[in-house]
């Protein structure tokens, strides 16, 4: 610690378990508690804290919970917490970026604070244990991969109006317990029966499908059926398009429904694009086509 007690630089207490940082202290450094065996960090009232460095509390895997009380809080590094195996809450966050809980498998709740933003890329990776994230109404970005491979997570609930603006395709790759998004509306997009749609010039793209599905899905008022937007949901058997909605299926769209056995090309589709239906074995004719004006495979 220097010598006002504002920046912590290195925690050489290996044998705490338990630390309260001072009032005063405005900056955790990078790594300063990395690897250490610390189990509990408090905050004394009014803490000035504003920021905390990459690494800083990385590979702690004794600590089971942290809480950004500072009101000045608006900094935090990539990986702060990553393999902090046992961390089991974090209350109050604002943005969270890189990689920040990364292999935290205990993770099980995470409450943000008004005006958070941003998740970033591989924010949320490997958190074995999350069974449900509420997402405030101020995010604006969910990055890649943020939600990779939690694959206990069933419930993703966002506010009904919200400022969503950005989502990656991959945010919650290897999620294939999902089960439910509840329906809700921003600018740019828009969530109807666990189905995604992204706004493009008045029409909307259909985006993302939960991976844990009904057996039949009714797809309405749709432009476009992206890629990989319906990929690995193996519970899916039948999918029904309704007339004068999609035009477009992108390649690898329906990848690796491994149980899609049912679905219908009404006249508004001009195009299917190769490898839309990889890995689809269970796919029987005749298929209902209406179109057949054009080569769809």
């Amino acid at each position: 610690m220097n010598y006002d007690q504002s920046l912590i630089y290195e925690f050489w207490g290996y044998n705490f378990l338990s630390l309260t940082i001072p009032t005063t202290v405005q900056t955790i450094k990078e790594s300063a508690f990395e690897n250490s065996s610390i189990s509990e960090i408090n905050f004394q009232l009014n803490s000035e804290l504003s920021s905390i460095e990459n690494n800083a509390f990385r590979n702690c895997s004794n600590l089971k919970s942290f809480s950004f009380m500072s009101n000045n809080f608006n900094s935090l590094g990539s990986s702060v917490f990553k393999d902090c195996i046992k961390l089991v809450f974090v209350t109050n966050i604002k943005d969270v970026p890189e990689s920040c809980f990364s292999g935290c498998t205990s993770l099980q709740n995470v409450t943000f604070r008004n005006g958070a933003t941003f998740i970033g890329p591989r924010s949320f990776e490997n958190c074995i244990s999350i069974e449900s994230i509420n997402i405030p109404s101020t995010i604006e970005t969910i990055s890649e991969y943020s939600f990779i491979n939690c694959i206990q997570l069933k419930s993703i609930v966002f506010s009904q109006s919200n400022s969503l603006s950005s989502i990656s395709i991959n945010a919650f790759s290897g999620c294939d317990s999902i089960e439910s998004i509840n329906n809700f509306e921003s600018t740019d997009y828009k969530c109807i029966q666990n189905t995604l749609y992204i706004k493009n010039e008045g029409k909307l793209h259909l985006v993302y499908h939960v991976r844990n599905s009904p057996e039949k899905v009714i797809i309405i008022n749709c432009f476009v059926i992206k890629s990989y937007s319906f990929d690995h949901c193996f519970n899916i058997e039948n999918i029904s398009i309704l007339s004068d909605s999609v035009t477009l299926i992108e390649s690898n769209a329906f990848n690796s429904c491994l149980n899609l056995k049912f679905i219908n090309f009404p006249l508004s589709i001009q195009t299917v694009q190769p490898h839309s239906f990889n890995d689809c074995p269970s796919i029987r004719c005749p298929l209902r086509i209406e179109n057949k004006t054009l080569n769809y495979f």
